[in-house]
Formats: structure tokens, sequence, C-alpha cells
């Protein structure tokens, strides 16, 4: 029983250790999040200093932007 114990303990401790590397990602993703969303802050910022012809322009090349996107091409060719 004495040595039943001991396995069950070391092995909970193993699981709740602090990982580096799952802190490390943790971080990365944080950055991650923060650098998206202060990039679409400045890009919101952009749009709303041009004239409005110039808005509706941008907004239309995004959405053909986002169409052709879609519209991927096979890589298969017929021959």
């Amino acid at each position: 029983m004495l040595i039943g114990m001991v396995v069950m303990n070391s092995g909970c401790r193993t699981i709740f250790v602090n990982n580096p590397e799952k802190k490390a990602q943790k971080a990365q993703e944080k950055d991650e999040k923060q650098f998206q969303k202060n990039y679409k802050a400045i890009q919101k910022a952009h749009l709303k200093h041009q004239d409005k012809e110039t808005r509706k322009r941008m907004k239309k090349n995004l959405k053909t932007a986002k169409k052709s996107k879609k519209k991927k091409k096979s890589d298969w060719d017929c021959r």
C-alpha cells in the first residue's frame, strides 16, 4: 500500500508542474492577439481618414480579394 501511494503522489505532481513551453506559447498567443487588435484599429483609422470615393474603392477591392482567395484553382491540370 505504501508503494502504491508513492507512485500515485509522484504521478500527480508531474501533471501540475509549470511547463515553460506552455507559458511561452501562451505569452506568444497573447502578443499575437494584441498585435491583431492594434492592427485592426490602425486599419479602421486609416479607412476613416480617406474620402468617400476612396473608401468605396477600398471596400470593393477588399471584397474582390476575398472572393479570389476563396476561388482557389486546383493544382491538377488536365493533359
